[in-house]
């Protein structure tokens, strides 16, 4: 099912969209005064050139510099899982007894202000600290915070795809298809997973299932807690879309159920939590700061007392699955094709009853496209949960 999503997707335009990104992030390097930069990042790496590593102890490192065609460096025994592509890069394989660090310092040649991926082990950047004094290295975040943040056409197309896998589960939830009462979270979890792999996914990033007082904790895990009638039902699940090209985009949605009419305290905050994801929505604008749609959201909450509980961000644009958050107090502004993440959060408990974590039942992304405003409600687009890798 998941190679009939794409087969009208070429590999010409995937190739395409490579080499603008390669070009794109040379920019970036340049225009940040950098001579280099390190790629040691699977999620970076697939998205430039189509290729991650496996997590072995021996580096995989993309290097570029000024000028030179970048070079792919990878241990001699995963070489052949490279495809060699020499318009994007060159393929540098290096032996057991071979030390790819030196091999990455002798690319970088006399460049002197170097950035390396966030995640890069600290003994390479010591180790390689230690091969030229004169050289400065930063954070690589500069140069991807903003070029994964706005997606391109491509891209847009296989979020949606994995958006909609995700939302075939999410529906089915909803309108009581996937059976509750009686049935364990571990045992309502299992069937969450298996129909994320029959729509097209060929791995489940998680299924969260949490009844009850479960609900207020944010990363609860399955267990043999039985739905009751009574209970809300928190279900937070997503998967790794099968494309047959890198990256391979993620889906993450949230619906909280409930299995009778919510009463007191429980339908307060979450008719709360929907207005206030409304107010945000409604702030998200080309130009606009994160910081004002989490103000947005976090002034409607506060202002009916519950600011205490808001112990979340409200979201962010979306770069890498849950990193490069963006800070409550962030500066960046939402650009076209940037996706935003509107979810704010109460965790409240009220004595001894957990009254559980309350999201709204349609935790939707909408990005701004300028092009086509005419697509969408005061030009913003809305989809249900969309997160990339």
């Amino acid at each position: 099912m998941a190679s009939d999503l794409f087969d009208h997707i070429e590999e010409g335009p995937i190739l395409e969209a490579r080499a603008k990104r390669l070009e794109s992030c040379r920019v970036s390097m340049l225009n940040n005064g950098l001579e280099g930069i390190l790629v040691t990042s699977d999620a970076q790496l697939a998205w430039l050139i189509g290729y991650a590593g496996i997590g072995l102890e021996r580096p995989t490192i993309l290097v570029m510099t000024k000028d030179a065609t970048p070079v792919l460096l990878v241990p001699l025994l995963e070489a052949p899982r490279v495809r060699e592509d020499n318009a994007l890069f060159n393929l540098l394989a290096y032996g057991e007894t071979e030390d790819p660090l030196q091999k990455a310092h002798e690319i970088l040649g006399g460049a002197t202000k170097v950035a390396i991926s966030d995640d890069a082990p600290s003994i390479f950047l010591l180790r390689l600290m230690n091969k030229e004094s004169k050289r400065v290295f930063s954070s690589a975040s500069v140069i991807f915070k903003n070029l994964r943040a706005v997606k391109d056409e491509l891209e847009i197309s296989f979020l949606t795809s994995a958006g909609q896998a995700a939302d075939r589960v999410a529906n089915l939830l909803v309108s009581g298809e996937i059976e509750l009462l009686g049935k364990s979270e571990r045992e309502v979890s299992k069937t969450i997973s298996e129909l994320l792999i029959s729509y097209g996914n060929d791995e489940v990033g998680f299924a969260i299932v949490a009844a009850g007082e479960n609900g207020a904790s944010p990363h609860h895990e399955a267990g043999d807690r039985i739905i009751r009638e009574t209970d809300q039902v928190v279900c937070d699940f997503g998967g790794k879309l099968a494309t047959p090209f890198l990256p391979r985009y993620c889906s993450d949605i949230t619906r909280t159920v409930f299995l009778s009419e919510p009463r007191g305290k429980l339908k307060e905050i979450y008719e709360l939590v929907a207005e206030a994801q409304e107010a945000a929505f409604l702030k998200c604008a080309l130009g606009v700061n994160c910081e004002e749609i989490d103000f947005a959201a976090r002034s409607v909450i506060e202002a009916a007392g519950y600011g205490q509980y808001f112990i979340h961000r409200t979201g962010p644009p979306n770069r890498s699955r849950h990193r490069s958050r963006v800070p409550r107090r962030s500066l960046y502004a939402t650009g076209q094709h940037d996706k935003v993440a509107c979810r704010p959060f109460i965790f409240h408990r009220t004595g001894y009853i957990h009254t559980g974590r309350i999201r709204c039942p349609d935790r939707r992304y909408r990005y701004y496209d300028a092009n086509r405003p005419e697509e969408s409600d005061r030009g913003i687009k809305r989809h249900n949960s969309r997160t990339v890798r």
